[in-house]
């Protein structure tokens, strides 16, 4: 008896799939939505994305001068720190 309630839940839990088939755009694919046939807006010319100016190299690549950098850029903390120093 329980492994036939526990079978009819399996198989009427199964049943929906509204959210797995739910109509949905991917962003900047084709679409009859806009004009031009994409799904999104293209990002505005000239400008920048939030979170994407990486304008100081030295905190983006680590690179000071065309070299591995000494310093850690935002504190100045040195990166030869002895395992004396850090404390566990």
């Amino acid at each position: 008896m329980s492994s036939v309630v526990v079978l009819l839940t399996m198989l009427a839990t199964g049943c929906r799939q509204d959210m797995h088939d739910q109509p949905k755009y991917i962003p900047l694919r084709e679409s009859t939505f806009f004009g031009d046939a994409l799904s999104a807006r293209q990002p505005v010319a000239d400008t920048v994305p939030r979170g994407q100016l990486n304008d100081d190299p030295l905190l983006y690549t680590g690179i000071q001068n065309g070299q591995p950098a000494e310093v850690v850029p935002f504190a100045g903390i040195p990166l030869h720190i002895s395992w004396a120093h850090l404390v566990f």
